[in-house]
């Protein structure tokens, strides 16, 4: 994923959430894209606070960030159950809309 695709306030959201979300999701990642992702993080000015005891959906994040950091889980750290599950949930909402 190009640091292009994203804004820079999307980037920060994201890359907030692999910080809180521990080492196994972070190590899965690629490093170049983690460093991008940082770049492109560092020039914005939104401020992100994550309530650990709350779910991703329950915080302050905007779609774009959810519907990234979903598609990164996809791509780097489901395994193949989870994958057909997360599949199928973006199935349904795109005969939802």
């Amino acid at each position: 994923m190009d640091e292009e695709l994203l804004d820079k306030d999307v980037a920060k959201e994201v890359l907030m959430i692999l910080l809180h979300s521990g080492n196994y999701i972070q190590d899965k990642m690629p490093a170049d894209f983690l460093k991008n992702l940082t770049d492109l993080a560092a020039d914005s000015n939104l401020e992100v606070h994550l309530d650990k005891n709350k779910s991703l959906k329950d915080q302050n994040l905007s779609n774009d960030a959810l519907d990234t950091f979903a598609l990164l889980y996809y791509l780097y750290v489901a395994n193949d159950s989870e994958r057909d599950e997360i599949l199928s949930h973006w199935v349904i909402n795109d005969n939802e809309d």
